[in-house]
């Protein structure tokens, strides 16, 4: 079973907008188009997309567009709320402050339609998910009726292969591993030590073996603007056509919450298995 989440956050960026290739004229095609080539590979695959509602239109013209389509299909993804304004909730001291940020960013999602009944979040930086911040479980219950959440912090960041789950204060925590594509990767050209070390990561380096070791893979990805967006379909998309085409490995994707159930949280199912 693998499981990615692919985490959109609605934050204008002008300086990295490309003008010749609008959001409206290609990027939420491909979006749409990788999602339904992936369901080729993996069963029920869907992109998780995350929302940050503060930054709804406040980009270029054309990024406010994109913004806009993307809501016009927002029955084709799952959604999960980050936090309203994308702040740390380990900065908020107090219950009351982060219900109200969680409350704005309901708000919006009922607004414009977006899904909140998927029971998963995720927090900033990982922030206050471990060590916790007993805040953030208690708003997010109440808030949103959260039963599931990830990081890739438990019990420490480094090695990966050591990253374990835990449930506090009824809410389940899944391992996450990263896939070395964060916010501050835009470009192909120009991702950390050059494009031929994220082509290595994924024909049998890094992002290639924490799949392969890892029987349930919970990934997920950040992007600031819709133009960093290619990169990350790329990547996923080649990882994908390597385990089904070479390894011939099935691979499932279920909700996080089935996912959570599944783990070993209440019961252990192997589901990436050989055809």
């Amino acid at each position: 079973m693998d499981k990615w989440t692919c985490t959109v956050q609605w934050i204008g960026s002008q300086q990295s907008n490309l003008q010749i290739l609008t959001f409206d004229d290609f990027i939420f095609q491909a979006l749409l188009e990788t999602q339904n080539m992936l369901r080729s590979y993996i069963s029920n695959f869907t992109f998780n997309l995350g929302f940050s509602g503060k930054f709804f239109h406040t980009g270029t013209q054309e990024e406010d567009d994109g913004d806009d389509l993307l809501l016009k299909y927002v029955d084709e993804f799952w959604w999960f709320p980050h936090m309203w304004s994308h702040m740390q909730p380990h900065l908020f001291h107090n219950e009351s402050s982060l219900m109200e940020q969680m409350i704005l960013n309901k708000d919006f999602a009922l607004e414009h339609g977006i899904p909140v009944d998927l029971g998963y979040a995720v927090a900033p930086h990982h922030s206050g998910v471990y060590p916790v911040h007993i805040q953030l479980y208690e708003a997010w219950k109440k808030a949103w009726g959260i039963q599931v959440t990830s990081t890739e912090e438990y019990p420490h960041l480094k090695p990966a292969r050591h990253r374990k789950g835990f449930i506090h204060n009824d809410i389940m925590v899944l391992p996450r591993q990263t896939c070395g594509l964060f916010t501050h990767t835009i470009f192909y050209k120009e991702y950390p030590g050059g494009p031929k070390e994220l082509d290595k990561s994924i024909r049998g380096g890094e992002l290639f073996l924490t799949v392969l070791l890892n029987p349930v893979s919970v990934k997920r990805t950040d992007t600031h603007t819709h133009i960093a967006t290619p990169c990350r379909l790329c990547s996923f998309h080649s990882i994908s056509l390597l385990y089904y085409f070479s390894l011939s490995y099935s691979v499932l994707m279920h909700p996080p919450l089935f996912l959570s159930l599944s783990l070993g949280f209440h019961i252990l199912i192997i589901c990436l298995y050989q055809q």
